[in-house]
């Protein structure tokens, strides 16, 4: 799993962070039925059901899939008044494109 993903019990407000190893614990959860939920940006959520007993610890392992969609282009404008001495700031036609995996430049 990826570093500070998120990782939420569904249903509950219960939920963790990842740490930089990837890593998380819920602690405290009674005996029951839930379903872990794992997001991070760009990658496809995940979801695993999960049944605990009393005072058992369980181990889940996630394999986050790139979930990357290319942008079309977008056009930016921007208007702002004119004061005395000042001119008319504007953007017009801003490209944005990808150069790597994950990486977009404006």
């Amino acid at each position: 799993m990826v570093a500070g993903a998120n990782v939420l019990l569904k249903g509950t407000v219960r939920g963790v962070q990842s740490n930089n190893e990837g890593n998380f614990i819920i602690q405290a959860l009674p005996a029951g039925e839930y379903t872990v939920v794992v997001s991070s940006v760009g990658m496809k959520t995940q979801e695993m059901k999960i049944t605990l007993a009393e005072n058992e610890s369980k181990r889940v392992d996630f394999k986050l899939e790139d979930f990357s969609k290319l942008l079309n282009d977008v056009e930016v404008f921007a208007n702002r008044g004119i004061k005395r001495n000042e001119h008319l700031g504007e953007v017009e036609g801003v490209s944005i494109h990808a150069t790597k995996k994950n990486e977009v430049i404006l």
